[in-house]
């Protein structure tokens, strides 16, 4: 149904800015997406089963806007990855702020927080790795993030600066009045003459 319109202005670039991993950021974008598409349904498919039923909205937005970097792939519309690229970017600065607040409990050990691991032997060591621990995991999600997100930008960057430019620029375009070449005028054949004249002359009027 979708099929790439661009295979006449290079569509696949061989810049070595517009690649990575030895890769097309448009086709490392168009896997990311498939991955995340793969990830929202077995995140509903969880949610559905052992809940919390809240996270289907989350599954579905991730389904929903990972759908759309493939269209955008289609259609060649650059607009179509925004969704993607500010709604990571909001995810990616709330899982850092966690991050960063899980290093916080880790050094300080709020009474409120180590009082969560009173049944452990010692509530204090257990407390402060379990949250370096997981701090660290949230690093990695969102180096991870990072990652698809950069590579998604580059794909916006690729499709709007080559892909719709290169469009703009072999599209037909109006040609400009200075262009057009006055078409000579036919001219009725006047009755004075021999022939036709080449340019439409009022008729004489002899005055007597």
């Amino acid at each position: 149904m979708w099929t790439r319109r661009s295979t006449r202005v290079r569509p696949f670039n061989d810049e070595a800015k517009w690649r990575s991993c030895g890769a097309h950021v448009r086709i490392l974008a168009d896997i990311i997406a498939a991955l995340g598409i793969v990830l929202g349904i077995i995140e509903i498919i969880e949610a559905a089963i052992w809940g919390p039923l809240w996270n289907l909205a989350g599954a579905i937005i991730l389904i929903i806007i990972c759908a759309l970097v493939i269209i955008a792939d289609r259609t060649e519309r650059s607009i179509l990855y925004l969704p993607y690229l500010i709604l990571t970017a909001i995810g990616i600065l709330v899982y850092l702020g966690l991050g960063i607040a899980l290093l916080v409990f880790g050094i300080i050990l709020p009474d409120d927080y180590v009082q969560k691991f009173a049944g452990y032997t010692n509530p204090t060591n257990s407390a402060r790795i379990y949250a370096l621990v997981l701090m660290g995991v949230i690093f990695i999600f969102v180096l991870i993030a990072l990652w698809c997100w950069y590579i998604v930008f580059k794909a916006y960057k690729f499709m709007k600066n080559v892909i719709e430019y290169n469009k703009k620029a072999i599209a037909p375009r109006p040609p400009t009045p200075s262009q057009h070449s006055t078409p000579l005028q036919t001219r009725e054949p006047s009755p004075y003459s021999q022939g036709p004249l080449s340019v439409r002359m009022p008729p004489r009027v002899w005055v007597p």
